[in-house]
This record gives C-alpha cells, structure tokens and sequence, in this order.
C-alpha cells in the first residue's frame, strides 16, 4: 500500500554570467504545452515504517530514513545535447543525452534571479501549479541532477544542479547557484517501468556540528559521494546546553543528541539516541 505525498519544492535557480539566460514562464498557455509537461508530478511512499537507529553519526549521514518513488518517471525519446559549464568558455563541452536515458518528474516553485557583474538585474517567483512540469536525471557527467525546464515548443532549458541528489535536485534558498544552457526540447516517452541505481528516501539527516550548534535535516534524496543529499524540506538547530546535550523533535519522534567529545573540541561525530520512535510523513 501506498501513500501519496504532494511536494510542491521552492527552487531558486541563479544564473551569473551563463551562455545563455533562463526565463520563467509567464502566463502560459497550458493546452499548447505537450501532456508529457504538463499534469501533477509528485512522490509516493513504498515502506510502511521507518528504518532507524540509535549510534555514532557524523554530518550527512541519515539516523532515520524511508523509501520512496517518483509518481511518473520517463525516457527521452531520442538522443540530444546540451553545452554544459557555466558561461561562453573553452572548458564548456556539448553533452549528450543518450536515447532511453531514465527520467523523474518533479514540480517546482521557480524563484530566478540573474546576475550581471554581481549585481542582480531582475528577480521573478512563479509557483509550481503555473508552470510546465520539469524533467530530470542523473547528471551524465557530474555530481547532482540535470533538469530540464520547459521554454516553448522547440527549446528547453537544461539546468545543471550539483549541489543535490541525482534523485532530487536541491531547492529552496540555501541551494547555492546552478548553471545551464538553453537546446532543443526533448522527446519524452512516460515508462512507469524507469528505475534507478539508488532508491529516493526521505531522511532525517546529521546537519550542522560545530562546538556551539547541532542541527537535524529532512531532506527528500539519495546518499551521493557518502553524504545524504537532496532538496531539504526542513531543519532543526540549537545550542548544545552545559553537558553537550540537544533534544528535538522531528517525524513525531523525541530525538536525543550528544556530543561525541570535550566541550572545547569540536567533534566529527556525534551520538543520536531515539527516544520513541519516528513515524512516515504524510505531507
């Protein structure tokens, strides 16, 4: 049995000195958008609890987590490329997207802001429900996702964010610049069928340890290069007290957090001890 999640994703995409400029579409006219861009994208629970335990953890690293799965997923239809890099520079190099690449759909909140010299020239916010869906892969050559954002009827926008999961691109404010290029729109074949290396799970993740804070992560993605990363749905800090304690709650879970170390040392890891047990999200 599963359960259905809606996530709508604010995503800032910044562009600063790129080849070409990204535009976010304004009042579109949805019929002249193909199916395959168009509709609800979401992700879907499969486990019916949650996988956690008690133990040793250092940033990045899941303390609880569960599975999930794209609600529609494809495979681009025919080969096609895009100049990857950011800029006009002679280390950009055209990549090919081969045909029967697996795709995920995801859909997202636009926040876009270009930069010209360092200073920002405009600024425009336009939510997931008006605006095309976006597609997205692994990225063929980097770290992170490679999504692609439709334009208009001939051209896409592919966008390359290495600061997330190959599963799920990182989004919100906190998600640092990406770079992309604009090319031709490409032939997207849905397949119900499309898998991929590595499983999407949501997961309560070890944030930020320094010697005065300790932080929880919900993140939505994949562990890439032996760190959880993804799109972070939220996040708890606070200040470790006189023994080097921090108590949250997180997932309906009482979460208690230890310093792994002296007070005026900071450590790499820390002890996490569950106190009653998490439970699976529904939004």
């Amino acid at each position: 049995m599963t359960k259905q999640i809606s996530w709508l994703l604010g995503f800032t995409l910044c562009l600063s000195a790129c080849g070409t400029t990204y535009t976010a579409p304004r009042d579109v006219d949805m019929s002249t958008v193909p199916s395959s861009w168009k509709g609800l994208a979401g992700i879907q629970t499969i486990d019916t609890q949650v996988k956690y335990s008690d133990g040793r953890y250092k940033s990045g690293e899941a303390i609880a987590s569960y599975r999930l799965k794209h609600t529609r997923t494809a495979r681009v239809g025919a080969p096609t490329t895009f100049t990857s890099g950011a800029g006009i520079t002679s280390r950009n190099k055209a990549l090919e997207i081969p045909e029967g690449t697996p795709l995920y759909a995801v859909q997202l909140s636009q926040s876009v802001s270009t930069y010209q010299g360092g200073r920002l020239t405009s600024s425009y916010t336009q939510s997931a429900d008006k605006n095309p869906i976006e597609w997205c892969t692994p990225h063929p050559s980097k770290k992170g996702a490679l999504c692609m954002f439709w334009q208009d009827e001939d051209t896409a926008f592919y966008q390359e964010n290495e600061r997330g999961s190959p599963l799920m691109p990182a989004t919100g404010y906190g998600a640092g610049s990406s770079v992309g290029d604009k090319s031709s729109l490409p032939i997207i074949i849905e397949d119900s069928d499309v898998t991929f290396d590595k499983p999407l799970r949501a997961a309560i993740i070890i944030g930020q340890n320094s010697k005065k804070y300790i932080s929880i992560n919900y993140l939505i993605g994949s562990v890439s290069d032996e760190r959880f990363r993804g799109s972070q749905v939220t996040y708890r800090r606070k200040e470790w007290d006189d023994e080097g304690r921090a108590e949250f709650k997180l997932w309906g879970a009482d979460i208690l957090v230890e310093r792994d170390g002296p007070a005026d040392e900071k450590s790499e890891y820390v002890s996490v001890s569950f106190k009653s047990a998490p439970s699976i999200q529904t939004r």
